[in-house]
């Protein structure tokens, strides 16, 4: 029943979107997505880049932290769940809250939200006239979803000029915040490994970001974040550099102790291996290229 009511209240909101656009892709409007895996500084990244003049956040519900019943996360904010709600299957483990849920790029979940394509031409539509609801200036739409790490294929057939910041945190700091999130403070047992969940997602983003937006994309490591105040600026200023955006000073003081698990923690080491991936990605490439 659940199910059943959640798709009569998808072809609802589906059939009342704005008809902005009649045809796809959009090679005009040039969104940037914000993707990583839950728990590596997506809502800090939104929130800061939300300051920024050219930029329009299209988030709903909280864009601050919040720490409920004393809790020593927070929870995500600035949060766009909310424009492209039909692409999340209630009967997946994610979606309905099961044990397993946060794993969602474990590799047995994956299958459950990765979309390489839109299923067909009304659903490519639907998707653009979406964020056109939402949209209230003429600036650059700024979309925080992290399940679009799984769907960068489907970003772009619909907006191919799209640029993509993918956010990752160390393993080292990652793995404790994760394991005290989801598994000490739930008492959870026999959960799936965090680490297949991070290698996973992160090597599926890394290779899809090549294969799909090779040179609209940038990475960003919030452990660098988490540094002095002029290495700070200096990242996020590398990153508007390479989107072409002015030049900007952000205020980043929500970054503090106050926000981090690891409280005392020194530098992380382990972090995603570009290099290797670039490799596997490139001969890959080149023996296709070979048999054509």
């Amino acid at each position: 029943m659940k199910t059943f009511t959640q798709g009569i209240k998808n072809r609802i909101k589906r059939a009342m979107l704005p008809k902005v656009h009649i045809t796809y892709p959009d090679k005009e409007t040039c969104p940037v997505f914000i993707i990583g895996t839950n728990r590596s500084g997506t809502s800090v990244v939104s929130r800061i880049l939300s300051q920024h003049p050219d930029l329009e956040g299209l988030f709903e519900g909280n864009e601050k932290p919040q720490f409920k019943d004393g809790a020593k996360h927070a929870t995500g904010y600035c949060e766009s769940y909310h424009l492209w709600t039909w692409l999340n299957s209630i009967d997946s483990e994610f979606h309905s809250g099961g044990e397993n849920a946060p794993l969602w790029c474990h590799p047995q979940y994956i299958s459950q939200n990765y979309r390489s394509s839109t299923r067909n031409k009304k659903e490519a539509i639907d998707l653009l006239n979406s964020v056109e609801k939402y949209r209230e200036t003429n600036r650059i739409p700024l979309i925080k979803d992290q399940l679009n790490l799984l769907r960068l294929g489907m970003l772009k057939e619909i907006y191919p000029n799209a640029k993509i910041i993918f956010v990752y945190r160390n393993f080292d700091d990652y793995l404790p915040s994760c394991d005290d999130t989801w598994y000490a403070s739930k008492n959870l047992k026999n959960s799936l490994s965090i680490g297949q969940h991070w290698l996973t997602g992160n090597q599926i983003a890394l290779y899809d970001l090549k294969t799909y937006f090779p040179d609209s994309y940038y990475i960003l490591n919030y452990n660098d974040l988490l540094t002095k105040e002029n290495i700070r600026d200096s990242v996020l200023n590398d990153l508007l550099k390479k989107f072409y955006l002015k030049q900007f000073k952000f205020n980043t003081e929500m970054i503090s102790n106050q926000f981090r698990f690891n409280k005392e923690k020194g530098e992380s080491r382990i972090r995603v291996d570009e290099d290797y991936l670039e490799k596997v990605y490139r001969f890959e490439k080149e023996f296709l290229n070979a048999k054509t």
